[in-house]
């Protein structure tokens, strides 16, 4: 009788694990697959050996980078990992490793399936076997795979006749030790090279071993078992300078749903595609970034209109497939996306040979959150291309990046960018009220120039307001900020009135001074609403970073702020000390003696302040034009 070849458990990524495999998952430290389901490496060997393999490409290092250290002349001696197949991720690929695999049964059956490629002969040897305990029916609790041969596994229930499945653990040794080069995957068309297409009549087996015309059979089988790479037809776009990768197929039913992956450097905080245009106006965009574990991704389906933040559509789904991860400095996503063909604002023409796209990636960092309304930085790097969809059209599964065709697909740009207004915003802020604030003070008390301390305060008020206004264009660019409802917002247009109505009135207090030469009631106030608009906008200073989510720069804030304080604290120190001298002097002369707020005392006392407008007006203060 002939092995059933189908597989039993179909791969339901949007399953989650039971709470059995999560805590199995979790005392093994698995992550996921890149051929499906999950593995940890467990041990590698610190012995090395000159690399016995010649130098030679490999179609899985395009889409995954090698390790850190990896020298291509030489191989650890060995490399231990646990690999996992549960009943959502029951599938494990075609592949093939140029090093001998030892397989350990820990728990579990599953089925294998070698193709033996290196043999000799234009069409290959295939063969099949389960594992299990059950050694009496011939199931195998260990098993060797010679380098070269293409293997795939599927999960099988623990007894014949049940649908129960407590996953299928085991241990591979490969020697020598693996590494990415030394692997690759199997595309449909090496698949019928190998074995050619062969009519699935009179099918049959011997001990074991699948008849090479049964390759449709076996084609059915890869087919269904590499759902999450599948090598249909599909189109594929790298960035010339790797920073992103997309590759798309398209159903070609009716059905409004994607098939995509995608992939880019995880030390960028985001990565996006954009479909229906070449501008952000009316653009999907799927944007991916780092869970909060920062070994998987979330992803997130957005609209845009206009040049602006996107925003989560909840009109729009997306599903990972096994294989999603982040692992060797790249974030990886395969994954089906619902309602996509067609949103409000924009849709994706099937029959578009030269549909325009665009991409982004966002500057350094993690976001490290599941939250898919998470709030970005603006891009740093953003580019538009164009692919030619007719040639994506396919069977409703992921496309594998690593054997879809680019030759119909163009890159058009690729630009750097740079967030000048946020920057510029920042700057002019700390400038007006870290720096000249407080030196318009210096200013008036240490030099006595109350000529120079107008000057000098008129220009940060304008400086302010200029950074209010870019402010204010900044909010609307994001969502976070849009609503003007974040506490630096309302302290900042706070501040902003307070700060135009003390220039304001110390305008007019000078102005009135000159006329009377005597102290008025809006001089309190002016002074007042300094010694509050200055720390108050310097406070709120250290609101607007962690708005602007660059919550480290408030370290530098504090480091400036420190240095006015060491810098003008001795100079405030010494006018102090000198204005003390000086009134004691004045003491003696002046029938009333000194007074530090001569706006409290009647007319008559004011008149014999030895200073007549403390905080306002120095000693020797003359009127002047201005």
């Amino acid at each position: 009788m002939a092995p059933e070849l189908h597989p039993f458990y179909h791969p339901s990524p949007e399953t989650p694990e039971s709470p059995k495999f999560q805590s199995l998952i979790s005392a093994l430290q698995l992550e996921p697959h890149i051929e499906g389901g999950f593995f940890a490496e467990t041990d590698r060997s610190t012995s090395t050996v000159p690399s016995p393999f010649p130098t030679s490409k490999s179609t899985t290092t395009d889409f995954v980078d090698q390790r850190p250290r990896f020298s291509p002349e030489v191989r650890n001696a060995s490399t231990t990992i646990f690999y996992l197949l549960t009943p959502s991720g029951p599938q494990g690929g075609f592949h093939r490793n140029k090093g001998r695999t030892v397989h350990t049964l820990h728990r579990g059956r599953g089925r294998y399936v070698i193709i033996h490629a290196d043999e000799e002969g234009a069409k290959k040897r295939i063969e099949t076997f389960v594992v299990g305990q059950d050694v009496e029916k011939g199931e195998r609790l260990q098993w060797i795979v010679d380098g070269g041969k293409y293997k795939a596994s599927f999960l099988l229930p623990d007894e014949e006749g049940s649908s129960e499945s407590e996953g299928l653990l085991i241990s591979e040794t490969v020697v020598p030790g693996f590494e990415y080069c030394d692997h690759d995957f199997l595309s449909s068309e090496g698949l019928e090279e190998l074995l050619g297409s062969g009519n699935i009549s009179n099918v049959s087996t011997q001990r074991g071993r699948i008849l090479a015309h049964e390759s449709q059979i076996l084609e059915a089988l890869f087919s269904a078992t590499t759902s999450a790479v599948d090598t249909s037809t599909a189109e594929g776009f790298v960035a010339s300078d790797q920073s992103i990768e997309f590759t798309l197929q398209i159903p070609s039913g009716n059905d409004n749903d994607l098939y995509f992956t995608m992939s880019g450097p995880s030390s960028a905080s985001w990565i996006a595609v954009g479909m229906g245009s070449d501008k952000m106006d009316n653009s999907l965009m799927i944007m991916m970034y780092s869970d909060p574990t920062g070994k998987n991704v979330t992803l997130s389906p957005r609209l845009s209109y206009g040049h602006v933040e996107p925003s989560y559509s909840s009109n729009i789904t997306t599903q990972a497939f096994g294989g999603t991860t982040i692992a060797n400095g790249r974030m990886i996503a395969f994954a089906k996306c619902s309602n996509c063909q067609s949103w409000k604002g924009g849709s994706i023409d099937r029959n578009n040979t030269a549909a325009k796209f665009i991409w982004a990636n966002g500057p350094s960092g993690s976001l490290s959150t599941s939250d898919v309304s998470a709030g970005i930085k603006r891009h740093a790097l953003y580019g538009v291309f164009e692919m030619d969809l007719t040639k994506a059209i396919g069977p409703p599964i992921v496309p594998n990046p690593n054997t879809v065709s680019s030759a119909a697909t163009k890159q058009d740009s690729n630009q750097t960018d740079h967030d000048f207004s946020s920057a510029l915003h920042a700057c002019v802020m700390i400038l007006a009220f870290v720096g000249l604030m407080p030196i318009g003070l210096l200013i008036l008390r240490v030099m006595d120039s109350v000529k120079w301390h107008g000057w000098n305060q008129a220009l940060s008020t304008v400086l302010a307001l200029i950074g209010v206004l870019l402010g204010v264009y900044i909010s609307t660019m994001y969502n976070r900020s849009k609503g003007f409802t974040s506490a630096h917002q309302i302290i900042g247009l706070v501040v902003t009135l307070l700060m135009i109505g003390q220039f304001v009135l110390g305008f007019l207090h000078h102005r009135m001074y000159k006329k009377t030469q005597r102290p008025t009631g809006l001089a309190p106030i002016h002074v007042w609403l300094g010694r509050v608009v200055i720390p108050l906008g310097i406070a709120n200073g250290f609101l607007g970073f962690p708005l602007a989510l660059n919550p480290q720069l408030n370290w530098a804030m504090l480091a400036m702020v420190l240095l006015v304080v060491v810098v003008a604290g001795p100079l405030a120190f010494w006018r102090w000390r000198r204005n003390a001298q000086k009134a004691k002097t004045a003491y003696g002369v002046a029938a009333g003696g000194y007074s530090a707020e001569p706006w409290a005392m009647d007319s008559a006392e004011a008149s014999r302040s030895n200073i007549n407008l403390t905080d306002m007006t120095p000693l020797g203060y003359e009127p002047s034009r201005m």
